[in-house]
């Protein structure tokens, strides 16, 4: 493990009070899942661009909206249980191709520390050798060192191998560096967060070695994550390619909280602890697009229609149905079961 550390005097004495410091409290643990809205390259680049002191950023909903989840589990419930203890798996991958091979079910494994968030293993499964394969990094990837406060800069290598029977190995090594280059607050629809904002450069290289061929492919890619501490996980992030300096994002999202409602009583953010996809949930919604009416397949408690602005449209109770005088365009429909888990889906009405 090689890691150098520098962090930065850049801060004047009058936004001291401001700015927010990250620890291990932050990062995700044993079954935490991340509601995630996809959003389009052009408002990131816009976003990414607010670096330094006292910014805010800006993520709202979109025309070109699409939803995604990152579940974190205990390595002990994943296919590699047998390998790692006291680690937290996250799935990268449920199938991808290479050459003559099918990867499967790749998972990453974190564990935190007091002073930093780290990658400690990965495993897989390839199409041709039924066992499970892992693997811890020789070489752990620190992802996040604590205590990350703004102008900190971090520099770590990280390597891993692991051997395929009667094929070869598996090889990934690498190093990211990374700097604190932002502090401010981010606008999430309609909840607001003190956030840092991290840019990572990660060049690496992932190769697998065999008797027949070799497969290698080393890739670059620039990461940009928004923490806060006031919630558990990256609130937003971003990831891409810079060409010609020029930051192309491949990936970007924003962690989705359910609205605030005018009558719930609280206040800050309780309540708003992510919500799942409609489809993920069990619910058929139909027909969509719509010209006036949607029906769904069982009842639900709580129906709500939500402008792109986070304002409420219709809301119905006990209904399987929703009638609808709103004018045509894109819309957010949040189902709410009699359990109270609350469910999306974006729908479009003509």
């Amino acid at each position: 493990m090689k890691t150098i550390a520098l962090t930065l005097s850049l801060l004047v004495a009058s936004y001291a009070s401001a700015q927010i410091t990250i620890t291990k409290a932050t990062m995700p643990a044993a079954n935490d899942t991340f509601n995630y809205v996809n959003i389009g390259p052009v408002k990131m680049n816009q976003q990414i661009q607010k670096q330094g002191g006292n910014q805010q950023w800006q993520f709202g909903l979109s025309d070109s909206l699409t939803s995604s989840e990152a579940v974190y589990k205990s390595s002990l419930k994943t296919p590699y249980a047998f390998y790692f203890f006291n680690t937290v798996g996250l799935l990268l991958s449920e199938s991808a191709g290479m050459g003559q091979f099918s990867v499967q079910d790749m998972y990453q494994f974190y564990s935190t520390t007091n002073s930093a968030y780290k990658a400690e293993g990965i495993g897989f499964k390839i199409s041709i050798t039924p066992a499970p394969l892992a693997g811890f990094y020789q070489d752990e990837d620190e992802i996040f060192n604590f205590p990350l406060t703004y102008g900190r800069r971090d520099s770590t290598t990280f390597q891993v191998s692991i051997n395929i029977p009667l094929i070869g190995s598996y090889k990934q090594s690498g190093y990211r560096i990374s700097e604190v280059v932002g502090w401010g607050e981010a606008v999430l629809v309609t909840d607001t967060f003190d956030c840092l904002l991290v840019r990572s450069y990660v060049n690496s290289a992932d190769s697998i070695f065999s008797q027949l061929v070799n497969y290698g492919f080393p890739t670059e890619r620039v990461e940009y994550k928004w923490l806060s501490n006031a919630h558990k996980g990256v609130l937003v992030e971003s990831t891409g390619t810079e060409v010609a300096g020029q930051f192309v994002p491949t990936l970007s999202r924003f962690h989705y909280f359910a609205p605030k409602q005018a009558n719930n009583g609280g206040g800050g953010n309780g309540g708003n602890t992510g919500i799942q996809t409609a489809e993920s949930a069990g619910w058929l919604i139909y027909p969509n697009p719509t010209r006036g009416e949607v029906f769904f397949n069982k009842t639900a408690a709580k129906a709500e229609l939500y402008a792109m602005d986070g304002k409420v449209m219709t809301t119905e109770v006990n209904t399987t149905s929703l009638n609808l005088s709103v004018a045509g365009g894109v819309y957010m429909l949040h189902l709410t079961d009699e359990n109270g888990v609350r469910s999306i889906q974006k729908l479009v009405v003509r």
